[in-house]
């Protein structure tokens, strides 16, 4: 669990906050969650629009160099699952085209996470 301005959170709560989010902000879009059982495949939704999302909060608070590397980390394994499962993605995601994929963290420790190539 991590403190941050906002309240106390775990990985469940803070996915459970997002969802809300989402459901909210991307209604319109046709928003739809994709639930972690039996496997998500390494995202939490997406819109028709082909906005998809994936959520990580840190087991506990990290050093930033330490957050830095989870979040890398999270990252890299979870773009990968998008490849590995794609088979499996387009039975959720059907002709939607994937366009945008964002990372949804409570906290960042080091502004390079957010760098763009």
């Amino acid at each position: 669990m991590i403190k941050t301005e906002y309240g106390k959170f775990d990985g469940d709560k803070w996915e459970k906050l997002c969802q809300i989010c989402f459901h909210l902000n991307y209604k319109n879009e046709g928003y739809q969650e994709v639930k972690a059982t039996p496997g998500d495949f390494g995202i939490e939704g997406f819109t028709k629009q082909g906005k998809v999302f994936q959520c990580y909060c840190p087991d506990e608070q990290y050093s930033t160099n330490e957050l830095y590397i989870k979040h890398r980390d999270k990252i890299t394994k979870d773009l990968k699952k998008l490849q590995r499962y794609e088979k499996q993605l387009k039975k959720y995601l059907g002709n939607v085209k994937i366009k945008i994929w964002y990372f949804v963290t409570p906290l960042y420790g080091k502004n390079k996470i957010i760098e763009r190539n």
